[in-house]
């Protein structure tokens, strides 16, 4: 394996500790490093240098997983790959993750699912209107901590708080409950604050993080410059309604024109809590990786303590 650090493999995140790793693995001469963008069934589409793969998992990742199903790859994962003589492509390791937003299983046990990993940025994104829920932001506060990336605070549909006094004020409750949290007040209609947001995420991999309807879509279409069309649709586990992949490279390249590496958003049905009542189930919320891939969660049961 030849892990260095080309323009390809830096444009999507790969720093020298997980080139080191990648390039250890035993049998490395014959693997290839990539990164996986996509999560479908026991498939995963990897970004290579040379372009996307489909790989399925080795019988050394299966038994990992047998023993810890966090050692399932995920979209951010760094992985090594094996190309067979059938043409077939297997990933033979996973990389150990930086970060990792890690959804609790029903029942709020200590195993769980990792929904995204080595993410540097989650943006917890909150609608103005109506007004700002502080208990669901200290409980999406304390999700970013736990999963060791820095936290964000965006609050949009500014242009709907026709008071900019009311929006000062809605602005420092926030701030006020995220002592050392960047906020930032934004609208994707008039564009304010939209350059800022653009900057803080322009460094590495991001993560839109929030409930449906709070606007993590619309921020999207901002960031890429309108080219939030070119999403994939993907389907992960438990998860249904595969939609159709556009061009996922065509709008990574979006991205990338702003400096943007990776644009994540996870849905709050995923992370295995309700903010309102512990015990209540939600349905039709989503996941989505933007300029890369995009899950619709249906009937996703979730309970429990968040994780």
């Amino acid at each position: 394996m030849s892990a260095e650090l080309s323009a390809v493999l830096r444009s999507l995140g790969l720093d020298t500790p997980t080139a080191d790793y990648l390039t250890a693995v035993p049998g490395s001469a014959d693997l290839v490093p990539g990164r996986v963008v996509r999560v479908d069934k026991g498939l995963s589409t990897v970004l290579t240098e040379d372009g996307p793969v489909r790989a399925t998992r080795s019988g050394g990742v299966l038994a990992a997983i047998a023993t810890d199903a966090q050692a399932t790859p995920c979209t951010g994962d760094w992985v090594a790959l094996r190309h067979w003589p059938d043409d077939r492509i297997t990933v033979e390791a996973v990389a150990p993750r930086s970060t990792a937003i890690v959804r609790a299983e029903v029942g709020g046990t200590s195993r769980g699912q990792v929904l995204a990993a080595n993410v540097d940025v989650i943006a917890i994104v909150v609608g103005l209107h109506p007004e700002p829920n502080i208990g669901r932001i200290e409980r999406f506060l304390a999700l970013a901590w736990e999963s060791g990336a820095s936290p964000l605070i965006v609050l949009t549909k500014a242009d709907l708080v026709g008071d900019p006094v009311v929006l000062a004020h809605l602005v420092e409750d926030v701030e006020t409950t995220a002592p050392g949290v960047q906020v930032l007040a934004v609208s994707a209609e008039t564009g304010e604050g939209t350059e800022v947001l653009a900057a803080v995420v322009s460094d590495g991999t991001s993560v839109l993080l929030g409930v449906s309807g709070a606007g993590k879509s619309t921020l999207a279409n901002v960031l890429l410059g309108g080219e939030a069309s070119q999403i994939a649709h993907v389907r992960v586990q438990q998860l249904r309604d595969i939609q159709t992949m556009n061009d996922p490279i065509a709008a990574r390249a979006a991205l990338q024109a702003m400096g943007i590496q990776w644009l994540i958003t996870v849905g709050q049905n995923q992370l295995a809590f309700d903010p309102d009542a512990a015990q209540s189930n939600f349905r039709s919320q989503d996941v989505s990786v933007y300029h890369v891939v995009s899950t619709d969660t249906n009937k996703a049961d979730v309970r429990g303590e968040s994780k």
